[in-house]
């Protein structure tokens, strides 16, 4: 259930450090006046997200925050790209599975939910034929010189899905962990399975957004998805340069958001203009619950991260 606050508490932001360091890496401190800034932000956020109505979407609906594509994790580079690009041919029966279901949250009731077929679950998961296989393919995030060539190409691998069973997968969503409907594909090689949540497009709700606007934050850098929430542990990406080192959360808690942003040492002024997405982890005063992390530079929560 939403956590209420009245009259001025919610401009009593409940700072954690000034700047909440991860464990391996003492980042630089902000100035006072810039911290300042980020403070008051982080009030006019709190306040513009504690106008919402506690009935909307984000405490009643699914809104996921995490990806609906569930992959493994610890895999060598080939599977990896092999993972994120879809890249599958089918070897098993797509069958029928029931066309309703039920998502549970730590606390409420049940929400009943709408289910796609295992068909549709499996163009989620392969959305493209993949390419022929062993050539490298071209990553085109990693930049390109005057001639177009690429700097780093992809290995290559085709994976081979041998069965797709009907079963539950855990999501990261705006109530909490949630137990979702899913399609679990097993890949040959692969000792967990993919899991596609098969919650139809209808029933799945993007967080609402907040009567704020962006603003300026000179000396931080922006978050722009939830990574992990683990009690008063929360993990998200930061937008980084390929110069930047000590990589640093900064968090401003209220009891109706968490407003966060980062800080970070530039090495050098000279530097490529790759854009990097960096994981973060903080500690909170108190567990996340139902409560948003949100950029102090949009406003808006932090949703699914691509990766």
């Amino acid at each position: 259930m939403r956590t209420g606050i009245t009259g001025l508490a919610v401009l009593s932001v409940v700072l954690l450090s000034a700047c909440a360091r991860p464990a391996d890496a003492p980042g630089g401190e902000p100035s006072p006046a810039s911290r300042a800034d980020f403070d008051a932000r982080a009030a006019q956020v709190a306040a513009a997200w504690q106008r919402l109505p506690a009935d909307g979407a984000w405490y009643t609906g699914f809104v996921p925050l995490a990806p609906l594509t569930q992959k493994p994790k610890g895999v060598d580079e080939a599977t990896n790209a092999a993972l994120n690009a879809g890249w599958f041919k089918l070897d098993a029966e797509l069958r029928e599975g029931p066309r309703d279901g039920e998502v549970t949250f730590p606390e409420g009731d049940p929400l009943k939910v709408g289910l796609i077929t295992a068909e549709a679950a499996f163009g989620e998961v392969a959305p493209a034929d993949p390419p022929e296989c062993p050539a490298p393919v071209p990553d085109s995030s990693s930049g390109s010189g005057p001639d177009g060539s690429t700097s780093h190409t992809l290995p290559c691998t085709t994976l081979t899905i041998t069965a797709a069973t009907f079963g539950t997968t855990r999501v990261l969503t705006s109530r909490g962990m949630a137990e979702a409907p899913a399609w679990l594909f097993t890949v040959a090689g692969l000792d967990a399975p993919v899991a596609q949540v098969a919650v139809a497009p209808a029933d799945v709700q993007d967080p609402p957004r907040a009567d704020v606007g962006p603003a300026d934050l000179p000396g931080y850098v922006d978050a722009v998805s939830v990574d992990a929430v683990e009690g008063t542990s929360v993990t998200f990406m930061l937008i980084t340069g390929s110069c930047d080192t000590d990589v640093t959360p900064v968090v401003a808690e209220t009891p109706s958001a968490v407003v966060v942003a980062g800080t970070v040492r530039r090495e050098s002024e000279m530097c490529d203009d790759m854009a990097h997405y960096t994981p973060v982890t903080a500690t909170l005063a108190a567990p996340l619950g139902t409560r948003p992390l949100v950029s102090a530079r949009t406003g808006e929560a932090l949703g699914r991260s691509p990766f």
